[in-house]
């Protein structure tokens, strides 16, 4: 299977991934089975959002993706907290659901269709698109911007 995603032309990569990995589909069993790694989850999480919020100029969008440190928050935070040097976000739940279900499409790629995601050319752009596909299409990460941003202008 070739699974090369460097040049498709006009076509639309997303359409391109899904016909090579079709069958991807994130359960309640895969996500009980992040438990024990939600703590290192969120931490990323809050990476990540504290990467994005630095390049939105959108207020109502940046508000999206934090919580405020000085509330009392769940444990899986414990980790930003220990680790923080005063620059780390606390990201809200959404943002966490869009980094778990990364990491679960990432491990599915990684169990069901290990050949055919190792050897592509460009493994972290097929799982970039495959987790950006599901989280539109189960409507995972939605957020309705007053001033008309969207994700896509950001990703």
């Amino acid at each position: 299977m070739n699974t090369d995603l460097q040049d498709f032309g006009d076509v639309d990569e997303g359409s391109v991934v899904l016909s090579f990995f079709p069958s991807i589909h994130v359960d309640d069993e895969d996500i009980e089975g992040v438990r024990e790694v939600l703590s290192p989850l969120t931490y990323i999480a809050g990476y990540c959002v504290f990467i994005v919020v630095k390049k939105l100029k959108c207020d109502a969008c940046k508000s999206n993706l934090t919580v405020d440190k000085t509330i009392e928050i769940d444990e899986n935070y414990g980790l930003i907290f220990k680790l923080d040097r005063r620059q780390l976000l606390c990201p809200t739940p959404n943002a966490v659901n869009a980094i778990v279900h990364n990491y679960i499409i990432i491990k599915i790629l990684r169990f069901d269709f290990e050949d055919d995601f190792i050897t592509s050319e460009n493994p972290r752009k097929i799982a970039l698109k495959l987790s950006e596909n599901y989280l539109n299409s189960e409507n995972l990460f939605e957020h309705d911007c007053d001033n008309k941003f969207s994700h896509e202008k950001n990703s």
